[in-house]
């Protein structure tokens, strides 16, 4: 499992403008349930993950936002 892990995070780092690859971890860890570490762990990570990703989105919005507004 750490190998898979591992793979996870290398993806991520390689593509860090690229939301998919986090998505796909945070499916895969709330995939495990259990299987990692605490229970409940990997669905929480997972949430976060996506929240994270939500909030960066909206970051996002906001600049286009503003650039829109000062054109």
């Amino acid at each position: 499992m750490q190998a898979e892990v591992r793979a996870f995070l290398q993806r991520i780092r390689a593509y860090p403008d690229d939301d998919a690859p986090r998505l796909v971890f945070a499916d895969w860890l709330e995939e495990q349930g259990g299987r990692l570490s605490a229970p409940g762990w990997g669905r929480r990570r997972a949430e976060f993950i996506r929240v994270q990703l939500a909030l960066a989105q909206l970051d996002r919005e906001d600049a286009a936002a503003d650039a829109d507004f000062l054109a």
